[in-house]
């Protein structure tokens, strides 16, 4: 098993999990993986990386050590997740007249445009389930997708 001093604050089977998937995309087998692995090892861990936390992994320039992977896997296994506030009070900023509904088609350029894009398939599935004649209440959308899994 590598070497996971930094990773003290782990539990041993999470330790055990993080050693097993590392030493998969380990294709060198010096112990290390290349930044650009970095996303998909964590993905394998069942952690998603923002769109800046990939760009932040491209700009590594050396091969990461199984500590210098532990530091960025607790980071953000760390991270708080988003709730159900936080979603609506983003969603607010798009309420223009103020009466919790924002355009449909606005919905639809933000979820594909900004921050974490999706496709725009993706993005008309979101949109379809609370379309009401060109607009969204946004309350009513946060709470259906964060009951349903896609």
């Amino acid at each position: 098993m590598a070497n996971l001093k930094e990773a003290s604050t782990l539990r041993d089977k999470e330790r055990n999990e993080i050693c097993e998937v590392f030493q998969l995309f380990d294709n060198v087998g010096d112990g290390r993986i290349a930044p650009e692995q970095l996303a998909d090892v964590l993905r394998c861990l069942d952690l998603n990386p923002l769109a800046s936390d990939v760009e932040r992994f491209k700009q590594i320039k050396v091969r990461l050590s199984i500590e210098d992977f532990c530091h960025e896997y607790t980071a953000l296994r760390n991270r708080r997740a988003p709730v159900y506030e936080d979603f609506v009070e983003g969603l607010r900023a798009f309420d223009h007249e103020g009466n919790g509904f924002v355009r449909t088609a606005e919905l639809r350029s933000v979820l594909c445009y900004l921050g974490d894009r999706l496709k725009m398939e993706e993005a008309e599935e979101i949109v379809s389930l609370r379309d009401e004649n060109g607009k969204i209440d946004y309350e009513k959308l946060v709470k259906d997708l964060m009951t349903t899994a896609f």
